[in-house]
């Protein structure tokens, strides 16, 4: 695809989301497929050529958007949608466009001190302490995660380092495997599953000698 064909198949894109948006409510909220329909779909083996824009859309529209789960519309009530509003999409096609990856400030240091902006901003709109923000002389600050599941992955990973640290202050002969085993963490039966995930997860570091 040229930057021609993108410019031409972009615009087609942009007014079928519209289009999907005007009519949200007259989607099926949950989809009416069977489980492997995507599978029975699709070849076995990936194309070896690739197929234009004309039929990997056709594709779509008669085997993507079939299975998809109405998030979006106004009558769908099973979790929290929260990114998809017609300003945070033309947002994802600028940080798309630009192929960057802010792992680091010098990977991409507006990624990063942009990040580091907009958490400032809320964490005083939740009426945080200065310790909280990037801008204190603490440890403030922090991170956009992906998803509400990585998130809570990373404070019960934060937790757990934290409690590691403070009790091998107390006691320097005990190691973090015997912590660790010790640690007892409370939840609602009504939370989320994504609590117990990141509460089993376990990390073990090996040394990358030769021959392993």
């Amino acid at each position: 695809m040229d930057s021609e064909q993108f410019r031409k198949h972009g615009k087609e894109v942009i007014d079928f989301i519209a289009d999907f948006y005007d009519n949200v409510r007259e989607h099926e909220i949950t989809p009416s497929i069977e489980p492997g329909h995507v599978a029975k779909s699709f070849p076995k083996d990936a194309p070896e050529k690739p197929d234009n824009w004309q039929t990997v859309f056709e594709d779509f529209s008669r085997t993507i958007l079939p299975g998809v789960t109405s998030w979006n519309s106004p009558q769908f009530h099973g979790y929290y949608p929260s990114g998809a509003s017609y300003a945070s999409i033309l947002g994802s096609i600028l940080t798309e466009g630009l192929g960057t990856v802010g792992v680091t400030w010098i990977s991409n240091p507006v990624c990063t001190e942009l990040e580091m902006v907009t958490l400032n901003w809320l964490g005083k709109l939740l009426g945080l302490p200065e310790e909280f923000l990037n801008c204190s002389s603490g440890p403030g600050g922090g991170v956009i995660q992906g998803h509400a599941s990585e998130a809570v992955f990373v404070c019960l990973s934060a937790a757990k380092d934290k409690m590691i640290r403070k009790f091998m202050s107390f006691n320097s002969s005990l190691n973090e495997d015997e912590i660790r085993s010790k640690l007892v963490a409370y939840s609602s039966d009504q939370s989320n599953s994504s609590v117990e995930k990141g509460l089993s997860s376990r990390f073990r570091e090996d040394s990358a000698s030769e021959g392993r």
